[in-house]
């Protein structure tokens, strides 16, 4: 993280980590043109990739019946 205030907090302060802006399939790009597999395996949605058309229509009926519902008392 450079010395430049932000508004971000993440999980390790003083860490830097690369700011992504774009990603497509199984890719990551971040602000300095560098790729990245995306293989975080947490969210769902990341296994099929990213710029899924069918995926996107999917969330996108999901969210505008309910956008969010936290995960330890309810389901979707």
């Amino acid at each position: 993280m450079s010395d430049d205030k932000t508004n971000v907090l993440h999980v390790w302060m003083k860490r830097d980590y690369a700011s992504i802006v774009k990603a497509k399939g199984v890719y990551l790009y971040d602000d300095q043109g560098n790729e990245y597999i995306d293989a975080s395996g947490g969210p769902i949605l990341v296994s099929l990739g990213h710029g899924v058309e069918e995926m996107g229509e999917a969330l996108k009926k999901q969210a505008q019946e309910v956008a969010f519902a936290y995960r330890f008392d309810f389901t979707t």
